[in-house]
């Protein structure tokens, strides 16, 4: 098992907000975890001092619930 840190960025300053660890077998296991908490905000998820990925913020309208037209 690794060991990983998900980083919380300010989407206006890209200071970290705040971070979650996580425990994970590899980076593909990490990043599926990670996944899951992609959102409003970027995120980035490192081993020690080795970055693996990055999520760019998701920017959601307010009152801007409908899908897309295909």
């Amino acid at each position: 098992m690794s060991y990983y840190r998900l980083y919380f960025m300010s989407r206006g300053s890209g200071h970290i907000e705040r971070f979650e660890e996580i425990e994970a077998a590899d980076d593909v296991a990490a990043v599926r975890i990670a996944r899951k908490q992609a959102g409003q905000q970027p995120l980035e998820l490192w081993c020690h001092s080795r970055k693996v990925t990055r999520f760019e913020a998701t920017l959601i309208a307010a009152g801007d619930h409908h899908q897309p037209a295909e």
